[in-house]
This record gives structure tokens, sequence and C-alpha cells, in this order.
């Protein structure tokens, strides 16, 4: 199988459900702001909330990966939630739990 989403450029691959709809939906607000609102805006937001939305997660943080688009893996059969495994291009290894709609069948 192959990874793919139209809005992020692979497969966010994270511990849980709830934290990869987290950095998935950080990562789109933070696309739409930088498409949508002019810098001078997004800073005076920024001043407002104490953070920059704009700015998207960095996946290690979460320890989560982003997994290329048409990257070969492994969806673990019986779960609820997507398990994805398999290996990145930098050659390591990663298994966690994705969005459906990140999956290729």
């Amino acid at each position: 199988m192959a990874l793919m989403d139209g809005s992020i450029d692979g497969a966010i691959v994270c511990s849980s459900l709830n934290l990869t709809q987290y950095i998935y939906g950080r990562i789109n607000v933070a696309r739409h702001l930088q498409a949508h609102l002019p810098p001078d805006l997004r800073r005076q937001a920024a001043l407002v909330k104490g953070y920059d939305e704009s700015v998207e997660p960095r996946l290690s943080d979460f320890d989560c990966v982003l997994v290329p688009i048409g990257t070969p893996l492994s969806v673990e059969p019986g779960n609820f939630v997507s398990v994805v495994s398999g290996k990145l291009p930098n050659g390591k290894h990663f298994t966690g739990v994705t969005l459906p709609n990140m999956i290729d069948k």
C-alpha cells in the first residue's frame, strides 16, 4: 500500500489516533493561515494569543513522523484504527496510527 492525502505531503503517523488527528488539524490550520492571512495580521494574532498558529508543529516534538507519499507500508488487520508500519527513505522503521484518508488502498 502507498500513502496519500491531498492536503499533507504524506501520512502523519503517531502513537494514537487522537494525536494524529490533533497534528493533522494543526498543520491544516497553519497552512490555511499562511495562505490567507498577511504576515502583519498573523503577527498581531500571535501577540494576542501568545503563540503563532501559522507555524506548523514539529512532528518530532510529538514523537510522530511524516511518511512520504508513495512509501510502501503494511496495515495491521483487525483494528478499529489504521495501524501502519514500514520503513522511511532514511531506513528508519516506523509503526503507529494514521488517518484512513492517508492510506491509498
